[in-house]
């Protein structure tokens, strides 16, 4: 697999030869001092940028969770993993799972959501708030987990999709969607085999994850060809796409029981 740290180093590499390039050319050229002057001044300010933005996303990741590598050639980004939304409850010895989903993806709802989630990157450093792709219902909350590789691999088996990704260069986002789109089933077995061999409290130490509970929920609405399902909370709307309708029909049916009516829109959200 081809390291952030590589891809930094070649696209360090290729700007430094560009650069020296453009500076000789403009030295053939034999343009006045002060032209010259100025154009190196110039390269390097671009080639301080890059610099930094190789330092940057070439650093290791201070947070400890299974998901694919930003390493596309030459533009290496280290992620930050950030929850989408911000509540705290505490895991009840009573609290069932009701019901799982994956995989899941968040959407925005608008304009708004552009701005507040999804991933933003700045020179080699993102930050994250759409990574989750897994949902489990409680009878007190929906809990959004990020599974990555690792997990993938440990609960559903090898994959030749899961190691190829790995391996090749590229978007982390990228992947992570690529994974959405063909390798769902394998989401949704890893899901299923970690509620099988750990409890609520474990899954929420082991994962990236965060919680909305079920008191937040002001309003809630699914769109049938989307299969999306979109949650009004007090500060904000959340969206999600389910790639499996059943996923969707039963999430739905479990939360109208734990009495969250989710009602049907035509709108395109």
């Amino acid at each position: 697999m081809i390291s952030r740290k590589t891809s930094g180093l070649l696209g360090l590499a290729s700007t430094i030869v560009m650069l020296a390039a453009c500076l000789g050319f403009l030295i053939y050229l034999q343009l006045p001092v002060a032209v010259i002057a100025g154009a190196a001044v110039f390269l390097a300010f671009i080639a301080a940028l890059r610099v930094i933005s190789y330092w940057r996303g070439s650093r290791a990741r201070r947070q400890d969770y299974a998901t694919f590598e930003h390493n596309a050639l030459g533009a290496p980004v280290t992620e930050e993993f950030r929850p989408a939304y911000q509540a705290e409850l505490a895991v009840s010895p009573e609290e069932k799972i009701v019901a799982l989903a994956a995989p899941i993806m968040q959407v925005a709802s608008g304009w708004k959501n552009l701005l507040q989630d999804g991933t933003t990157e700045v020179m080699g450093k993102a930050v994250v708030r759409d990574g989750e792709n897994a949902l489990i219902l409680t009878d007190r909350r929906l809990l959004l987990l990020m599974l990555g590789p690792a997990d993938v691999k440990s609960h559903a088996g090898e994959s030749t999709l899961v190691s190829v990704l790995e391996a090749l260069p590229g978007d982390a986002h990228a992947k992570r969607r690529w994974l959405w789109l063909k390798g769902g089933e394998l989401v949704r077995r890893a899901l299923e085999g970690i509620s099988r061999s750990r409890d609520l409290k474990q899954i929420m130490q082991s994962y990236f994850n965060y919680t909305i509970p079920l008191t937040d929920i002001m309003q809630a609405s699914h769109h049938p060809r989307s299969q999306g399902l979109k949650i009004q909370l007090r500060p904000k709307a959340m969206q999600y796409s389910f790639r499996n309708a059943a996923d969707l029909a039963a999430v739905r049916g479990k939360l109208a029981e734990l009495g969250i009516h989710v009602t049907e829109s035509n709108k395109l959200w």
